[in-house]
């Protein structure tokens, strides 16, 4: 055999090998392939991601920048990567921490953590303990909202200012779109079919997901490799202690942003937090969903750096 057919083979096994590789990734493993994307982000971004172990279970975060620590605190199913158009606008001025939940992102599935919002804020009270850190700002969104709220109320020592983009963790006077279709038997939180997951993002964001049909299928694997743990926590969820007692306790400077379009979590339930908080500055954002996009997602990030501003003066 001739020396260029001999490196024509190598070439081509080279190719085969490599994507047969890609392919296995993407079906035995689409975590590592989303894991992978994720780090390149941040490592783009500056941050550093690390791990802390909490009794049994570890936390995954990242951090980076100098300045007024902020500390960012995702919703249910979500992650660290949720904040990054965040992150990408704060990360000049502040030292950003954004973490991963338990069971969420990188962090371990615990096995004993009950998954009720006070428990959970406990939880982050260990990790921040575990960090040493004495002032900060304190920014949640949806489930992390709750969960800020509930921290704030027992542990205000740490907190420079507290920041709720649509929280959960009050009844409802209405009961939202998305929950009228869970009564109805059908959770989009845990989706069958790439039909499923787009009609979730419909409900977060007001449309379809903008990703290709490998990338859904992605994370259509990655979130039913998950779904025991999120089925387990989203019952421990509906567990949790209304928080409209804990809202009155509340003496932290707080700004509350919440979307009139929200499908997932009736809007009625954040006015509910802004009659219970003391004081709060509230921004209602017309066209904001539950997941901010777009306009909505500007006008939120230039709110929230708005008050961390004024917090620190």
């Amino acid at each position: 055999m001739n020396r260029i057919k001999k490196i024509g083979l190598i070439i081509l096994s080279s190719f085969v090998a490599i994507s047969g590789l890609v392919v296995s990734l993407s079906i035995f493993s689409p975590q590592l392939i989303h894991r992978v994307i994720q780090k390149k982000t941040f490592y783009d971004l500056g941050l550093r991601t690390n791990t802390i172990h909490i009794e049994n279970d570890y936390l995954e975060y990242v951090e980076g920048g100098k300045g007024p620590t902020v500390l960012l605190v995702h919703g249910f199913q979500a992650e660290k990567a949720s904040w990054t158009t965040y992150i990408k606008k704060l990360i000049g001025k502040y030292h950003v921490i954004a973490i991963d939940l338990p069971g969420h992102g990188g962090s371990s599935l615990p096995e004993s953590l009950k998954f009720n919002l006070q428990s959970v804020a406990d939880h982050i009270e260990k990790f921040v303990h575990k960090l040493d850190l004495k002032k900060f700002h304190l920014v949640g969104s949806s489930m992390g909202g709750g969960l800020c709220a509930i921290y704030a109320s027992k542990y205000p020592e740490h907190l420079l200012s507290l920041s709720l983009i649509n929280p959960l963790g009050v009844g409802f006077d209405e009961k939202s779109e998305f929950f009228a279709l869970v009564d109805q038997g059908k959770n989009l939180f845990f989706p069958e079919s790439i039909a499923d997951l787009d009609e979730l993002s419909h409900y977060l964001t007001g449309r379809a997901l903008k990703m290709g049909t490998f990338s859904k299928h992605c994370l259509l694997s990655y979130m039913t490799q998950k779904r025991p743990f999120y089925e387990r926590a989203f019952k421990d969820l509906w567990t949790s202690v209304p928080l409209d007692e804990t809202l009155r306790k509340i003496q932290t400077r707080t700004l509350l942003i919440y979307g009139k379009q929200d499908r997932l979590l009736h809007p009625s339930s954040y006015k509910k937090y802004a009659e219970n908080l003391p004081n709060p500055k509230v921004c209602e954002l017309p066209k904001g969903t539950h997941v901010f996009t777009n306009e909505e997602l500007d006008k939120s990030i230039t709110q929230l750096e708005t008050f961390l501003e004024e917090s620190v003066r």
